[in-house]
């Protein structure tokens, strides 16, 4: 099974009342999803992992986040630069929400 036909069927199966027993206890392999992008899935979590624990939070930590002030600087550049000074109050509630369950879900991660 592909993985078009597979989320398809996935999608089907939600909206008309659950996955069926037999497509919800099959691995990944069993229904043909041994790579994506040709990279293994194993391969894939880890590049996730990296992109997301050894770029994008450091990035987050040092660039965005108003340590002094408190809040979230929204308007910087790829480099880090702050393009203004503007905060915007949608993203606070946002983007305090989305931290504390990300450092919530990788503390529970082992």
């Amino acid at each position: 099974m592909n993985r078009r036909k597979f989320l398809n069927a996935t999608a089907t199966a939600a909206m008309v009342g659950g996955l069926p027993a037999r497509v919800a206890s099959l691995s990944p392999k069993a229904l043909g999803l041994s790579d994506l992008g040709g990279l293994s899935l194993k391969q894939l979590r880890e590049q996730y992992r990296s992109d997301l624990f050894a770029d994008f939070l450091p990035f987050m930590d040092k660039y965005v986040i108003d340590h002094e002030l408190g809040g979230f600087m929204c308007n910087t550049d790829h480099q880090g630069v702050r393009v203004n000074q503007n905060k915007l109050s949608w993203f606070e509630g946002r983007g305090t929400s989305q931290g504390t369950h990300s450092r919530w879900k990788t503390a529970n991660l082992s």
